[in-house]
């Protein structure tokens, strides 16, 4: 699985219906443009876990279907944007449940990346456009 593709779909494994969360369908989907401050990483491994299974069934309230769950993930970096500085093609990785923050509210300059109020999560976001206020980053569509 490939995180960001220009030119080609991708393929995953989805869940489509709550009810046969367990039933995941593989199905093609495009992920977004890649940018300057992206990295790539060919996935190796994926952790599937409660948090996954209470979004799927419902447990937290209707999840936004098709989803893609998986958010403990390990893998090689095959890419990286030209702002990025201390990753590089061929660098082991691993992503948790956040992948971004606005970096300049108080709680990223406290080092509390994951309290941010425009934290990204790699999983139950939208992300196809930041915007900037307030110096947080707001999740537009």
């Amino acid at each position: 699985l490939t995180l960001y593709n220009d030119t080609r779909m991708t393929l995953t494994r989805i869940s489509t219906d709550p009810s046969a969360w367990a039933s995941l369908t593989v199905t093609p989907f495009q992920p977004k443009n890649f940018r300057p401050e992206d990295v790539e990483v060919a996935i190796t491994h994926c952790g599937v876990c409660g948090s996954d299974l209470h979004t799927l069934t419902g447990g937290w309230g209707a999840a936004n279907i098709p989803l893609i769950v998986g958010h403990e993930i390990v893998g090689k970096v095959t890419r990286v944007g030209e702002k990025v500085k201390d990753i590089k093609p061929g660098d082991r990785v691993g992503v948790g449940a956040q992948v971004g923050s606005c970096l300049k509210c108080r709680a990223c300059n406290d080092n509390y990346e994951n309290y941010c109020p425009g934290m990204i999560h790699t999983y139950v976001s939208t992300l196809l456009v930041q915007t900037r206020r307030n110096g947080c980053a707001d999740m537009g569509s």
